[in-house]
């Protein structure tokens, strides 16, 4: 079996009557593939297709990791030794990490407990918690609108992690390293503080990249 035959291109949607979307992005169809409108009603008409299919698909791109992770999980529960095949063939095109973290932040936090309008970043923030405290932190992000830096300072809160300090920094220099378990770690050199106090950070931080120049 090829690539080609575990991994065939999706067909493509459609937005509404709208656009259609293609691999290499999407195509106005109908009347919004019209170069000039012949009435004023029809512009408006347009207009509002046009906001649907955009709010729409908007909606859609906030959800996929969700939906990807679902139908990673399906897969590998009804199939599991097709599914380690099937996995390694999508890696040809995608990063295998973050389709691993997809399936594995959707088999912890069960659909029920999601909510509409949350980020998959939300869910990865309570993944590893008991379902019960994942129910009420979710629940409480809702109602509280949190970001998802206030919900991962709640999950800190909860496991007993002391927050640390974030320093903000210019780095002429960024590689990327990929410790045990895919854990990414950036590795930045020839910093140049830009917290008040001038201090360069050092030890073992939780660093925030502001900003970098690759002078190479």
């Amino acid at each position: 079996m090829t690539t080609e035959e575990m991994t065939p291109m999706p067909p493509s949607p459609s937005l509404g009557s709208g656009f259609q979307i293609t691999p290499t992005g999407a195509v106005a169809t109908g009347v919004l593939a019209k170069k000039y409108f012949d009435t004023a009603e029809e512009s408006r008409a347009a207009y509002e297709r046009w906001l649907d299919d955009t709010a729409y698909a908007i909606e859609v791109w906030a959800s996929l990791p969700l939906a990807i992770g679902d139908m990673l999980v399906y897969g590998e529960e009804r199939w599991p030794e097709e599914f380690a095949q099937v996995i390694d063939g999508f890696s040809q095109r995608y990063d295998i990490q973050t389709l691993r973290n997809y399936a594995s932040v959707c088999r912890r936090v069960r659909p029920e407990l999601r909510h509409p309008g949350l980020s998959f970043s939300h869910y990865d923030a309570v993944a590893a918690l008991p379902p019960a405290q994942q129910e009420e932190l979710l629940k409480r992000t809702v109602d509280k609108n949190l970001s998802r830096e206030g919900l991962r300072q709640l999950v800190r809160n909860i496991r007993g992690v002391q927050p640390v300090h974030r320093f903000q920094f210019h780095a002429r220099k960024i590689t990327v390293e990929i410790r045990p378990g895919g854990v990414k770690c950036f590795v930045c050199e020839d910093v140049l503080p830009l917290s008040e106090s001038g201090e360069i950070p050092t030890g073992e931080v939780d660093v925030h990249i502001m900003d970098y120049v690759d002078l190479e």
